[in-house]
This record gives C-alpha cells, structure tokens and sequence, in this order.
C-alpha cells in the first residue's frame, strides 16, 4: 500500500512538472508570434513588403535569383530533375531475407577455474560450419540531390538461427541463435529505364556499416558426445559472444514508380573487434571441476551475407 502511495504522488510530480513544460512551451511561442508581428510591422513601415516564401516554389525561386540569364527551356528541365529527386527522397522502411555461413573452431587447452591451463573438455579439436538463415529490417532516410545520385543513413536489423555442422562428422552437433544491429551509410547511383517519365531506375550502392553483434548456441546429444565423460555444459562454445563488426555494403538496386525499392547485396566483413565481456561456455563435472574455453582459442568468422530486401520510401 505504501509503494502505491508513493507511486502515485510520483506520478502526480511527473505530471505536474510537464504541464508546467507545457505552460512555459506555450507562452514562449506567444512571444515568438509577438516578435515576427512587430518585426513585419516594422518593415512595412519601412515601405518594406514581407513576402511569406512559397515552398512549392523554393527551387524555382532559387533558379531565378541564381541564374537570372537561364533560358525557360533549361530552368524547365532542372525544376522537373529536382521533382524527381525530391520524390526518391524521404524515409524509408523496409525488409527481407539474408544468408550467410559461420566458422566456428575450438584448438588447445582450456583454463580451470583458478585460470590455470588445463586439458580441453574436447576429446579432439572441434571445427564447425553453420549455415544462416536470417529476417532483415531496416529503417532510415535517402536524399536524392538529382535523380541519378544520392546518398542514405539507416539502421538494419539482422536475426537468424540454424544448427552446428561439425566438419569431421558431416552431422549436427548442437544449434545456435545470431543478432547483427547496424548503423550505415551508403552511396546511390541511378539510371532511368525509361528516359522520358524516368519513373523507373536501375542501380547500384556502395557503403559503409558497423554494427554490434550477438552469438549463443547449445549442443545436441551429438555435440555432448563429443566432450570428456563426465564435463557437460548447457552452450557448446560460447555462452554469449558480442563483437563489433565492420561491414562493406554493395548491390544493384531497382526503383520502381520512384517509391518501391528493391535491392539484392552483401555485407562484405572488414574486420571484427571483440569487447572484452565475451563468455566462452564452461564444461563442469560432479566434482565441481571446471572447464573453461579460452577465448584466445575460440574462433570466430563470418561469411559475407547476401540480402534480398525492400524498402518503400515514404
């Protein structure tokens, strides 16, 4: 009863405290509205005419006072590129598929649990291939300046999952779940496929990403066969490992209706950097003796991913 009470009279605060944003928000608008009166009051007494601009008309305008001397024609041609642009510009939000392939590897000793050397819970050097299938989100913004270039920032989403492929034995040796969130930029270059409406474009991009990525998995009867009678761990080689990844971004795009995106490209791996709070799994026995992967000899590496997305820019 007393948290509730507590609760509430926090709740009243909050409240409180934004009204009183809202009040203070409220009347410094009001005096902004008071200033642009007097300012336009004080130009007009000037014989000074106050002109609200036109933003339908900004690029026309623009044209008008920076090339005076353009003929018709051409300023016709340059406010209807400008058109063009300005629709393949705007949020965008979209998504699609992605696949990749993991290598996975385990050689050497392992540390007990006062850090000190021990024989691997591994009766042989384990070396894995996993397969990824993965659901792709990504949201951000495009800017075209003309109709053939432009440039974006936007986050992506990557998750997927699969299972460990132990290289010797050609089997299944356990499952594993993967998270990549990233932040990009990328360069676009369009060309019409039709040249008269240019409501179609074919491309290509060209990026830059870095991201913060998730790895766990856990082993199957396959994969507890293959540690020491008696050591068992709830994961198979990592309980969690966390990297940041740099990526390259490349692919060929279609535009369609200046709106609907699609893309087929890949994230290239540039290199990858460990935290520093990665877990490595910890094999134990009865006899509370411990196991544990050095991180050093638990390796990690990624293929490049393909994704086939698409995004609508609204």
């Amino acid at each position: 009863m007393l948290k509730l009470k507590y609760c509430l009279i926090y709740l009243v605060l909050i409240m409180g405290l934004q009204a009183t944003d809202y009040d203070n928000l409220e009347e410094e608008n009001q005096q902004l509205d008071e200033k642009i009166k007097n300012l336009k009051q004080q130009l007009t007494e000037k014989g000074v005419s106050p002109k609200e601009m036109d933003k339908d008309k900004f690029e026309e305008e623009y044209l008008d006072r920076t090339y005076p001397k353009l003929s018709s024609k051409k300023k016709e041609k340059l406010l209807k590129a400008y058109s063009i642009a300005d629709d393949k510009s705007g949020v965008f939000f979209g998504g699609g598929y992605a696949y990749g392939v993991f290598n996975l590897s385990y050689q050497g000793e392992m540390d007990d649990k006062y850090g000190v050397n021990s024989p691997s819970a591994f009766k042989n050097n384990i070396n894995i291939n996993a397969p990824v299938s993965m659901i792709s989100v990504k949201f951000g913004y495009q800017k075209y300046f003309v109709p053939y270039f432009g440039t974006r920032f936007y986050g992506d989403l990557l998750l997927g999952g699969g299972v460990l492929k132990e290289s010797a034995l050609k089997q299944s040796v356990g499952s594993f779940i993967y998270v990549l969130g990233a932040v990009n930029t990328d360069l676009l270059f369009d060309m019409p496929l039709d040249f008269k409406t240019k409501k179609h474009f074919l491309g290509v991009y060209a990026g830059f990403g870095i991201g913060l990525m998730l790895y766990q998995d856990k082993p199957n009867q396959n994969g507890r066969d293959l540690v020491v009678g008696g050591y068992s761990s709830p994961n198979f080689l990592w309980k969690s490992l966390i990297e940041v990844d740099y990526t390259f971004n490349v692919g060929v795009s279609l535009t369609l209706y200046r709106k609907h995106r699609l893309e087929i490209g890949t994230k290239f791996p540039i290199s990858y950097l460990r935290m520093g709070v990665e877990e490595g799994a910890i094999y134990q026995n009865k006899e509370d003796d411990k196991r544990l992967l050095i991180s050093a000899n638990n390796q990690f590496k990624r293929s490049s991913f393909l994704l086939v997305n698409y995004a609508f820019i609204f």
